[in-house]
């Protein structure tokens, strides 16, 4: 019985200690962030998710991740936070917002559209989100348009006999000559200043 009582004393006395320095520690990533020093920011972030299992602390350390550009780590940071379902809904949208901005500067339109919807079920009067999704949703049309015009290869067919083949060929030293008088200009231009006069 003295053991027990002796562990939770510990406990008791070790949990107020973790606390403070997950308090010291976010306090600390936040004031490096302000002044943009991002890195010594995740360091501190680091720190107080280990200190404790603080979801802010994640969330203000995937946002310096995405101001490194470093957009696989941010990602990862936003996920702890979206797929614990004890968060808030306002910091597991404001999570799922950010992961969808970052999917978007890895061009991973697909997975932003995706974030972003999960984003605004968790907060259907947010326009920001809102705005988000739907940019992200034209550019997703856009993208899958183009992936399908590529795709799709001209039914043309040349006529194969020597007259084609010449003018394919003066076709081609047309185009060089054009590329050159157009380089010829852009050199010109340049040394003049960029002035046409």
């Amino acid at each position: 019985m003295k053991k027990i009582i002796i562990i939770f004393k510990i406990f008791f006395c070790a949990v107020p200690a973790m606390a403070q320095d997950y308090d010291h520690f976010l306090q600390e990533g936040n004031n490096s962030y302000l002044l943009q020093n991002w890195k010594e920011a995740i360091q501190y972030y680091s720190k107080a998710y280990t200190a404790d299992i603080g979801t802010l602390a994640f969330y203000n350390s995937a946002n310096a991740y995405f101001r490194l550009n470093d957009f696989k780590n941010a990602i990862q940071q936003y996920n702890k936070i979206t797929t614990n379902k004890t968060n808030t809904a306002t910091l597991r949208s404001k999570a799922y917002n950010n992961a969808g901005l970052t999917y978007i500067q890895l061009q991973q339109v697909d997975n932003a559209v995706a974030a972003f919807k999960a984003a605004l079920i968790l907060s259907p009067s947010d326009n920001d989100i809102r705005d988000n999704l739907q940019k992200a949703m034209t550019d997703q049309k856009f993208n899958h348009s183009l992936k399908k015009q590529m795709t799709q290869t001209p039914n043309i067919q040349l006529p194969n006999n020597n007259r084609t083949a010449q003018k394919m060929k003066d076709l081609q030293q047309k185009e060089k000559r054009s590329l050159k008088k157009i380089n010829h200009g852009a050199q010109q231009y340049e040394r003049n200043g960029g002035k046409d006069w």
